[in-house]
């Protein structure tokens, strides 16, 4: 799979950032256009016709009497991060897991919102913390930080780009920040949005496009906190890539 540019699709995501309406459920089905561009929308209405002989089962229970779990593949599978596909196979990563528990839950009228956990994604329903790969509540205290849209696309999108990595697809890993760069420039997060740069101009120049890395590189110095170990790390890089551009032929 080599992803293409989208500068609709980018602009969707930029849409998506600043939308006081938009949900997890909408980040989801727009990161899976990332992956299927023909993809429609992802109703939640089956699970809820299967749902109605077990009203009065805990929303967790329902999905995983429904065969709703992780998968052994994981990462690797990209179907596990296409919340359509996901839907289908009843098989997930956490995080694509967790968003069909929240709507779920939240169509049956109950309080649900995802726990941006490091390293395995959690969600919270009436209370209880759950454990999305095993459809099982958690045994944890204290507060825990709560997902909201922004947070999902981004993790989302971590994850499809952690294949590309993995698979040495670097054009493909330049679609996903693009992508997310769309997310952190709505937002005017420059730091967020500095980051990003900085993993394109090292994506570029491994691709030895030096004067697109170096685009990229100084446009990390220029949004990255003064000082900051990033802004130095990118001015590195320009320093690397020499001081003067090649002239332009005509």
């Amino acid at each position: 799979m080599n992803l293409r540019p989208d500068e609709a699709l980018t602009g969707q995501f930029a849409k998506l950032a600043v939308d006081p309406d938009a949900s997890e459920w909408d980040a989801a089905v727009l990161v899976n256009r990332v992956i299927d561009p023909d993809v429609g929308e992802v109703s939640i209405q089956p699970l809820l016709a299967a749902d109605s002989g077990m009203r009065g089962e805990s929303s967790w229970r329902v999905l995983g009497q429904l065969g709703f779990r992780g998968d052994d593949d994981a990462l690797r599978n990209l179907d596990n991060s296409c919340i359509a596909r996901v839907m289908e196979r009843r098989r997930g990563l956490p995080i694509t897991l967790a968003l069909v528990l929240i709507e779920l839950a939240r169509s049956r009228g109950e309080q649900a919102w995802g726990l941006n956990t490091p390293g395995h994604f959690l969600a919270q329903v009436k209370g209880e913390v759950i454990d999305p790969v095993n459809m099982a509540p958690l045994s944890i205290t204290g507060d825990l930080p709560r997902a909201d849209t922004v947070d999902v696309a981004l993790r989302m999108l971590n994850n499809i780009k952690q294949v590309c990595l993995e698979r040495r697809q670097p054009h493909s890993v330049l679609v996903i920040l693009e992508h997310q760069r769309g997310l952190a420039e709505a937002l005017q997060n420059d730091g967020l949005a500095a980051g990003l740069h900085l993993e394109s101009g090292n994506c570029w120049f491994k691709l030895n496009m030096a004067e697109l890395a170096r685009d990229h590189f100084e446009a990390c110095a220029e949004l990255a906190p003064e000082g900051s170990e990033m802004q130095r790390n990118a001015q590195m890089r320009i320093r690397l890539l020499g001081k003067s551009r090649p002239p332009t032929l005509h």
